[in-house]
């Protein structure tokens, strides 16, 4: 037994320090579902040692993108190989989805980096200049656009 499991489990505190997830986040997980934990005689909540494991692959899946329900869903499907998440068969298309819709995301955002930079480039001093406005996702057509900066 360690100061960190006194032979009742862990306490929250103690769980949280071992994962590093706070103590809020780890009631949150519990009021989703996704960690359990029995309550000891004074009433607090006590963890096993495998609830650190446990917490260690939700942080993993939120941190991939995967929302609570997500969580949920996954964790039957993966389990920890030598401290690393290791996602089975089922959760491998779900994964796939989310790294497709990242990149898809990420794609929008260099995007309007580029409209950005290009409109904080024509500010500094230019006097005309086009913009690429984009139509909706689904529309392939772009509109160009004559800016004129604002005289003073």
């Amino acid at each position: 037994m360690s100061a960190i499991d006194d032979g009742e489990g862990m306490t929250i505190g103690a769980l949280a320090e071992v994962t590093g997830a706070s103590v809020r986040s780890l009631r949150h997980y519990e009021d989703h579902g996704v960690l359990s934990s029995e309550r000891g005689h004074n009433g607090y909540r006590r963890y096993g040692t495998d609830a650190v494991e446990r917490v260690v692959l939700i942080r993993t899946l939120l941190s991939a993108g995967l929302c609570m329900k997500g969580v949920r869903d996954a964790l039957p499907d993966v389990h920890l190989d030598s401290g690393t998440a290791v996602p089975g068969p089922e959760l491998v298309d779900r994964l796939t989805w989310e790294r497709d819709r990242l990149s898809r995301a990420i794609g929008q955002l260099e995007s309007s980096r580029a409209v950005l930079e290009g409109l904080i480039a024509r500010a500094g001093g230019a006097v005309t200049g086009e913009i690429e406005l984009l139509g909706p996702p689904a529309s392939a057509q772009v509109v160009r656009a004559t800016i004129r900066q604002a005289s003073i």
